[in-house]
């Protein structure tokens, strides 16, 4: 008999009841798993670009079939490469997060890519007509070019500029 209490009093329950609060796992559940295999490697390559959705799509497409890169890291923000530009609002916010992000990932390229159309050029040049803006974009990249290897030394920095051509995305070297 006293078997049976103490299983009782241990809160046996029916099938389908909702596990007692002392028996409730802990912290965060699981609401998706990747199909996508984990691989613990980098490709030691850093993207830094504009967090515009028109160009998103286009922009991992580029990355995995023209770069063949599928483990990069993504520095995504408005303006992209501009954004560690002393003329940047978020110059001391981003500057020390790109080296840290080198010391640890061990970067050995850079890609920098600015697009056509950018708000936040359209924002902090509204006087500019297009192409005086993809003009002063381009100028930036290079800028971007000699902050970036201060923050990040020994790093190949590639510089590209992405606009829309005949209902696609066409990427522009920049030299």
């Amino acid at each position: 008999m006293e078997h049976v209490d103490r299983q009782a009093s241990r809160g046996a329950r029916r099938e389908g009841e909702p596990l007692p609060t002392r028996e409730q796992p802990k912290g965060p559940r699981v609401v998706y798993t990747s199909e996508t295999p984990w691989v613990n490697e980098s490709e030691h390559v850093l993207v830094m670009a504009c967090s515009d959705p028109r160009f998103r799509e286009a922009g991992e497409e580029f990355m995995r079939v023209h770069f063949r890169l599928r483990r990069f890291d993504q520095l995504i923000l408005p303006g992209g490469p501009a954004s560690i530009l002393i003329s940047a609002p978020s110059f001391f916010a981003i500057r020390p997060q790109v080296k840290m992000l080198h010391e640890t990932h061990d970067f050995k390229r850079i890609l920098a890519i600015a697009h056509h159309d950018c708000a936040y050029y359209r924002l902090k040049y509204p006087k500019l007509d297009d192409a005086a803006r993809r003009e002063r974009q381009i100028a930036d990249l290079h800028e971007f070019s000699k902050e970036v290897v201060k923050l990040a030394p020994g790093t190949r920095v590639e510089l590209y500029y992405a606009e829309p051509a005949n209902g696609y995305v066409q990427y522009l070297a920049v030299e």
